[in-house]
Formats: structure tokens, C-alpha cells, sequence
């Protein structure tokens, strides 16, 4: 048994190779996925459930037979998409059943994300009713993206007045993909007042392309209140922010962003690995060329290119901590070896840690924090995505170009200030 999502999100036409597909899962899923396929005009033969009180039943006008009738199949004519929300429950016990190595499998997820790159390409085999929902579909996703980027790229004026006023807040702020919802989880399990966030900034100053005066003077004014909250409280703001090895940053970054806001738009069939490095060059890791107009779309990735420095993970903390809070990071040590730093001003105290450390720093944090009981729980990985088999099987393949390598390993100093040679070395060999 193979699993196939990243192969149909590399060429959607794969798709069409197979006669007739089962779909396993005799629900809303199931009844959904086979109408998608039949605009498409793909035969639907039976659908699969392991609920004996389905089987033997008939859904959506088809059969329905157990998952033991997997190995009648015949993998040259027909392929299994599993249409439920259990896949990885379902996958695992298929795993168990000694299926013939030829027969293919894909998730839901990866038939939709497919689809809808191959109605972005205007594909010629595609049914016409369904090219003329392209563009409706494009436009419901270009503000699913506007909404999406507005929701996790500011502070909202109710937020940062809690952050400011209410001594107990511990405010999460950092790049995106750094662990961070695993301490804001971990927090709220201990009822401990938190907000999470991407950027201080509030009214969507990072979607302000121009900038201008007005914008600074409401940066000005959150860097009074957040300063005067010492003098109000006798405390300083707490913050938690972390930092991640880059690349692995910007492939999980982009994994992320294509399950969320359905990036593969592209007019011909880039491979997945074509499309990624596409989206790290031109969001987190390239300054903008001269005279390029930045993607509204994106916001914070397209306006913090313009000072785009050492790459996106680490100029963050110029373009967010520095700019708003008045805090160079840089200008404090870091324990490359402990992976964390403790930075105290007179009005801040922030928690800097290294990702690949965060597990052994549960009590450095719990000290911090004030309460002995915190311990981290698991939340944001990859493995409980629905894009999970195709990012494993991504991962295994995915090659760096040598330019990006050297960019952020040969001579980057805020590089260099989180990581010492010997650990770069040892990093390095995940991606050669």
C-alpha cells in the first residue's frame, strides 16, 4: 500500500490514471467526495466503512463493503481515497492488513488541494462547469487569506490593553512556527492569563505598506503604555518568543499556509518542492527586487521584505521586538549551549528559546512563569495535519539549493548569534 498525496499534488492528472476509485468512510465526507468526483466524471465503485452496521448497506446509491474487501481490489484499475476525517486512524489499521504494495491511496485533502491547483491551471480535462467556478472559488480564497492574515498578524486593541493593564498577562509573541501554541496551550491549561500573537503592532499597521506619520506615532504611544506599566504595577511585561533553524522554518511555514490558504495557484504544474522554494525565496528569504510592488494578499510577509536583512525568521526581531518595544535582542548574549535566553530591560522581560531545545526548558519556563506545574503539551505539529503523509513524504526528498544553505549558514550573524558551528554542522546533515 502507498500512500499518494504527494505525488497528486506534484501532477493532479494523476488522478484520472485510475478507472474508478473506492472512498472510504460512509458519511458527510464520503457523500461530499463523490459528488466532487462525479463533476468530474470519475466512477465511484463502493464506498468502505469498518462500521459493521454500514456494511452491506447502500449510501449515496453505492454499496457499502468492509475494509477486509480491500484485498479484492484490483490496484491497477482502481485506487482508495479515504474520505473521513480519521485518516491517520484509518491508514494505520490498513497498514495492519497486509495489502498488495501496488495499491495507491490518497486522503480527501489531497484530491481537494489537487483539484482546485488544477482549476487554477484552467486544466484541459477539467468538466466546464467546473472551470467556470475557478475564478468564484479564487476569489473565496483570496479573502479567506486577507481574513486569515488579518487574524494572525495583529494585536487586537482589547488584547493589548489587557497585555498592558493586567499584571498577570504573559504575552507569546513570535514568528510564525516556533512552538509557540504548544506554551500558549500549555499556559491555558494552568489558567494562566496569555494572549498569542505574531506582531505587537495593533490596527493593522503591518498591512500599512505606506507607513507615514500617523503610524508612528501609534507605535510611540504602545511603547508609553507598555513602558508605564512598570511604574502602574511594579512588574514588567513578560514575553515569550522563540527562534527555529530557517529552512525547516520556511518548509513548514509554506506546509502550513497551503493547508490553511490553498497557496498552489500555479498556472503550470510546479512540483511541490518547486512551489515551496518559490515561497521561501520570494516571502522569507529574498529581499523584494527594485520597483516590486508587495503582495496585499500577504501582508506582514510582503511589507517586512523591504527590510529584509539576514531572513525573515531573525529580522523579526528587528521588525517587531526593536520597532515596537525598543529591544535589540541581538545586543544581549544567547546560551547557544542551554538553547535560551533570559533578556531584562526596565519594562520587559523576555523568554528567548531555540525550538529545537524547547522540550528540555520545561522548568527554565515554569520559573519563569511563576508556576511549578507547567509542562508542555503537544499542539500545532505536523503529524496530526491533514497534510501530514504528503509532508513526511516532502520531507524526505525535499533538497535545498545550495544558495539558500549558504545565505543562512556561511556568515549570517543572526545566525551565528543562535547557533554555534558544531550545531549548524549537525543541522545541515538533515538536508544533505
Amino acid at each position: 500500500m502507498k500512500i499518494k498525496d504527494l505525488d497528486l499534488l506534484n501532477d493532479p492528472r494523476r488522478l484520472f490514471e485510475k478507472k474508478q476509485y473506492y472512498l472510504y468512510g460512509a458519511s458527510g465526507g464520503g457523500k461530499r467526495m463523490s459528488h466532487l468526483l462525479e463533476k468530474l466524471n470519475i466512477p465511484v465503485a463502493s464506498f468502505i466503512d469498518s462500521d459493521e452496521k454500514k456494511q452491506g448497506t447502500v449510501w449515496e446509491d453505492r454499496s457499502v463493503i468492509p475494509p477486509q474487501a480491500l484485498n479484492d481490489i484490483d490496484p491497477a484499475n482502481a485506487g482508495i481515497i479515504i474520505a473521513s476525517s480519521y485518516a491517520k486512524e484509518i491508514i494505520g489499521a490498513m497498514e495492519q492488513m497486509d495489502l498488495p504494495d501496488s495499491l495507491e491511496v490518497c486522503t480527501g485533502w489531497s484530491v481537494r488541494r489537487a483539484i482546485y491547483s488544477a482549476l487554477c491551471a484552467d486544466a484541459d480535462y477539467l468538466d466546464e462547469t467546473l472551470k467556470e467556478q475557478a475564478a468564484a472559488v479564487s476569489s473565496l480564497w483570496g479573502k479567506h487569506r486577507h481574513l486569515y492574515m488579518r487574524r494572525q498578524l495583529q494585536l487586537p486593541d482589547e488584547d493589548f490593553i489587557r497585555m498592558v493593564y493586567d499584571p498577570d498577562t504573559i504575552l507569546i509573541c513570535n514568528p510564525t512556527k516556533v512552538g509557540s501554541r504548544t506554551i500558549y496551550r500549555s499556559l491555558q491549561q494552568l489558567h494562566i492569563p496569555c494572549i498569542h500573537t505574531h506582531s505587537i503592532a495593533n490596527n493593522m499597521d503591518w498591512m500599512d505598506m505606506a507607513g507615514g506619520e500617523e503610524k508612528e506615532k501609534r507605535r510611540e504611544w504602545r511603547k508609553y503604555l507598555i513602558r508605564s506599566r512598570q511604574s502602574v504595577h511594579g512588574a514588567p511585561l513578560r514575553i515569550i518568543t522563540g527562534v527555529r533553524e530557517p529552512v525547516s522554518h520556511g518548509t513548514s511555514l509554506y506546509w502550513q499556509l497551503l493547508d490553511e490558504l490553498c497557496l498552489k495557484e500555479s498556472r503550470d504544474f510546479q512540483t511541490m518542492q518547486e512551489a515551496c522554494l518559490e515561497f521561501i525565496k520570494k516571502f522569507t528569504w529574498l529581499p523584494p527586487a527594485k520597483g516590486e510592488i508587495p503582495d496585499p494578499l500577504y501582508g506582514f510577509y510582503s511589507a517586512c521584505r523591504k527590510g529584509r536583512k539576514y531572513g525573515m525568521e531573525f529580522d523579526w526581531y528587528d521588525q517587531c521586538l526593536k520597532r515596537e518595544l525598543g529591544v535589540d535582542v541581538y545586543a544581549f548574549p544567547f546560551d547557544r549551549e542551554k538553547g535560551y535566553a533570559i533578556i531584562r530591560t526596565d519594562y520587559v522581560e523576555i523568554f528567548l528559546y531555540r525550538m529545537e531545545d524547547l522540550n528540555n526548558l520545561e522548568k527554565e519556563l515554569a520559573d519563569f512563569v511563576g508556576n511549578s506545574d507547567f509542562h508542555l503539551l503537544d499542539a500545532n505539529r505536523s503529524t496530526d495535519k491533514e497534510y501530514q503523509f504528503a509532508y513526511k513524504e516532502f520531507m524526505k526528498t525535499f533538497n535545498p539549493p545550495q544558495e539558500l544553505i549558504d545565505f543562512y549558514y556561511k556568515g549570517n550573524p543572526y545566525m551565528d548569534h543562535f547557533y554555534t558551528e558544531e550545531q549548524k554542522k549537525e543541522m545541515l546533515k538533515r538536508w544533505f
